[in-house]
């Protein structure tokens, strides 16, 4: 954890590591006995100073120090970075006067965990984040501390696909400061499917994935312990699975609709349909969609579909095939409908005319054909609407059989009831 405030001195009281404290006095002994002490510039940079030891107070030595400037355009920029020393201390110098600088404590060895000042995870600024340290003209902004926590480091492979190593992507590390909120820690490459975060500071998190050849993605949620390492591997995407064969429902007729069904995992899988009519040798030009309508093209051929299932980027697709329908046939044209019978109208008497009557159909036929019956036997040449009885009738009972015929409809027969006895 970080300790200590910042503090503003116009006074420089700590000194980067290597200058001796007798070459320093001696040169400042130099300047006062040749020239007078200039007073210091308005313009003069300020320093940032502190100490980084571990959670028991010891001296840290070989921590990594850097100070953030933030740039809207680019976001944080490195302005100075130090080493701490033995005794566990460092100094950034050279720094512009400015009251927003961010201030990062990290071990490259990731023993132990990385964060930034004042005891934050996350170098984002703001509460629960990183704290913003001022610097002064001049001044020495002292006591930027650090008391650092065992690191642990999460590391895996990340696959995509078919199991293919992801070559080239990104591993996002979101911190969980409360039930639903996140804050981002950093991003790491993923490279020849492994990726690798040292000094992760106990805590909870959030994994985020991404595949820059498939966009593929995924989240992982981990809680890590100080110093103990987490392994965690990622696998995005998969391979698209047929469930169910597909299949064609209908008749296999001109005009008649067909309809393809398939199952496939995962549930969510997306479908799409394509019609191969007999033997199709240019599938860019076949049919698509979950229904197909057979024309008069079509007749004496069988017809397939094959279905193809997808499921985003990282996912593997796949395809099957249903079974062939029987060949396509013409559909049986509808039928006329009789709503009202004919009948035999007329006296019935050696001689005399009758005739028959029409009836009525659905729709109205275009023809209507007639047979005429004596006693169930067919009259030779009463073939008309009209019939003059002879004596070869005589005693006999008569019956009409009348076929109705349109256009793109099946005719249909019926038959009159049957008359009482022709007389003479």
């Amino acid at each position: 954890m970080t300790t200590g405030k910042p503090f503003t001195s116009h006074v420089r009281t700590s000194l980067r590591r290597g200058r001796g404290p007798a070459l320093a006095a001696g040169a400042a002994l130099a300047l006062s006995i040749l020239a007078p002490v200039p007073a210091a510039s308005a313009a003069d940079p300020g320093s940032i100073t502190g100490v980084v030891t571990d959670d028991t107070d010891a001296p840290l030595a070989g921590i990594e120090v850097t100070v953030y400037d933030l740039n809207p355009s680019t976001g944080d920029v490195v302005v100075d970075t130090d080493t701490t020393g033995a005794d566990g201390t460092y100094l950034l110098e050279g720094i512009d006067a400015d009251p927003y600088y961010k201030v990062g404590f990290r071990d490259p060895d990731g023993v132990w965990a990385t964060e930034y000042y004042d005891d934050s995870i996350t170098p984002v600024a703001g509460a629960p984040g990183a704290q913003w340290v001022p610097v002064t003209d001049g001044g020495v902004t002292e006591d930027i501390d650090a008391s650092l926590e065992p690191g642990a480091e999460v590391s895996g492979g990340v696959t995509v696909g078919a199991i293919t190593p992801v070559q080239d992507g990104r591993v996002d590390l979101w911190w969980r400061y409360a039930q639903a909120s996140w804050m981002r820690v950093g991003s790491y490459d993923i490279v020849d499917g492994a990726y690798s975060i040292p000094g992760v500071r106990e805590a909870s998190y959030r994994l985020d994935f991404t595949d820059y050849g498939t966009g593929a993605t995924r989240s992982v949620p981990i809680a890590v312990f100080s110093g103990t390492d987490a392994h965690i591997d990622a696998h995005l995407g998969g391979v698209v699975a047929n469930a169910s064969v597909p299949t064609i429902s209908g008749t296999p007729q001109v005009g008649q609709t067909l309809t393809a069904a398939s199952g496939w995992t995962p549930a969510d899988t997306t479908v799409t349909y394509r019609w191969v009519v007999g033997d199709d040798t240019s599938p860019a030009d076949d049919p698509t969609g979950p229904t197909y309508v057979p024309t008069a093209a079509d007749l004496g051929k069988a017809i397939r579909v094959q279905a193809t299932g997808t499921h985003g980027a990282g996912w593997i697709s796949a395809t099957a095939w249903s079974a062939a329908t029987p060949a396509i046939t013409l559909a049986p044209l509808p039928v006329i409908a009789n709503t009202t019978l004919p009948t035999v109208k007329g006296k019935l008497r050696v001689g005399k005319v009758v005739r028959v009557t029409k009836g009525a159909f659905t729709p109205y036929p275009q023809d209507l054909d007639y047979v005429w019956y004596a006693n169930g036997k067919v009259i030779k040449n009463a073939h008309r609407q009209w019939f003059k009885l002879t004596k070869k009738q005589k005693g006999k009972r008569l019956t009409v059989e009348v076929t109705a015929s349109a256009p793109s409809y099946q005719p249909v027969t019926v038959r009159t009831p049957r008359t009482e006895k022709v007389r003479r």
